[in-house]
């Protein structure tokens, strides 16, 4: 081989070489620009389901807040800093129990309140349901759930719902039907203590009939009118006598 082939040679595997560098670069910087392209799509719609999140978290009349395993606060939303009236220099406390700590003093039972927080977080039950007493009157329902991202368990999503006006139409409610059950007793007793009968009316069919309580001895008028009058005897149904 002579000299000039040996540097033809030479060139041609260097030529070689040189391509094959290229080629490689070219491929690298373009995988690393889809992988870029890729990592910004991925980014964008992270904060696109983020902020449909936040909005959500925001539309809810609940005031929510969400806590990792290590109880470090993670997120929260505007109700929640309303319903316990905080600052948000408070929400500015990684550790669940620091917020908790600023409106204890709201609480009818602070302790018990921690207590059941440190309960739960030991537990890890899938779901709890609490009712909390607050001194100026208002009843807080805290609802409790495992937060799941793909199958994983990464924290818990705490609810709180204002139901005051609830529980007062509850005990309303409750206080009503107490008063008809003492009108009733009375009512009962009432006719224990008295001679008068009673029938019940069916007021669909205008069907009579004996009640419960015993009748007088002797056959008592129970209504008239211009054209009947209804009767009866011990022992027997109400009957319909018509009036010429």
């Amino acid at each position: 081989m002579t000299r000039e082939d040996e540097d033809s040679l030479l060139r041609s595997v260097a030529m070689h070489n040189a391509r094959g560098i290229l080629d490689a670069r070219q491929r690298a910087e373009s995988d690393l620009v889809n992988a870029k392209e890729a990592l910004e799509q991925r980014g964008a719609e992270l904060a696109r389901s983020l902020a449909m999140m936040k909005a959500t978290l925001e539309a809810t009349s609940d005031g929510i807040m969400v806590s990792d395993n290590d109880r470090n606060v993670t997120g929260f939303n505007q109700q929640y800093v309303a319903m316990w009236q905080l600052s948000k220099p408070t929400m500015q406390w990684e550790d669940h129990r620091h917020p908790c700590e600023t409106y204890r003093d709201q609480l009818v039972d602070p302790e018990s309140y921690l207590s059941r927080l440190d309960a739960i977080y030991s537990a890890y039950p899938p779901e709890s349901n609490d009712i909390l007493h607050l001194l100026d009157g208002r009843v807080f329902e805290r609802i409790s759930r495992i937060q799941f991202v793909e199958g994983r368990n990464v924290g818990r999503v705490w609810s709180y719902r204002d139901i005051t006006e609830r529980k007062r139409a509850e005990a309303d409610r409750d206080r009503l039907l107490a008063h008809i059950g003492e009108n009733e007793e009375r009512y009962r007793l009432g006719l224990d203590a008295s001679a008068t009968g009673v029938w019940d009316w069916d007021l669909v069919s205008a069907d009579a009939s004996p009640g419960r309580r015993a009748w007088p001895r002797s056959t008592t008028c129970l209504r008239a009118s211009s054209t009947a009058a209804w009767t009866c005897s011990p022992g027997t149904p109400i009957r319909k006598t018509p009036i010429a």
